[in-house]
This record gives structure tokens, sequence and C-alpha cells, in this order.
């Protein structure tokens, strides 16, 4: 079995990218049909709020970029079963 380790500004980066790739899709679509973009951002940004509580991050905010300042490097781990227990 594989321990997996997250990083949490690797996570942070992940969610950011994510995020402009929402922007461009929706700035590419939304005129067509601005109140079907508006149903889709809500919905997307809902589920990366949701993957960023799930890693312990707070989602980061627009105007993030590659040169933000991170906090402390954490670690995440998960929590195993005891195997002895």
């Amino acid at each position: 079995m594989a321990i997996d380790i997250w990083f949490r500004d690797d996570v942070t980066r992940i969610l950011a990218a994510a995020r402009v790739a929402l922007d461009r899709i929706t700035e590419a679509h939304g005129a067509a049909q601005p109140e079907h973009a508006d149903a889709y951002r809500a919905g997307f940004e809902d589920g990366l709020a949701t993957v960023a509580a799930a890693f312990g991050v707070s989602l980061p905010q627009r105007n993030y970029t590659a040169n933000t300042p991170m906090p402390p490097v954490d670690i995440y781990y998960p929590r195993l079963p005891d195997p002895f227990a």
C-alpha cells in the first residue's frame, strides 16, 4: 500500500490552476449563454472549495500567482488504520 503525501502549497497551486481553467472556459463560452455560465461557474467553485476543505487548505484568491508567498510548508499525512490494533 502506498502512502500519499501532499504538500499544501502544491494543492493550493493545483486549485489555482483549475480556477484559471474555469475563467478561460467561461470567458470563451459564457457570452452565448450567460445564465448557464453563471450556474457552471458556481458549481465549479463549489467543487474547488470542497477539494480545498478536504485537503485542509484555503481556496486561493483570484489574484494568486506562482510568486504569491505561501504559508509555511505543511505535510498532509493521511491517518492509516493501525494494523496491530
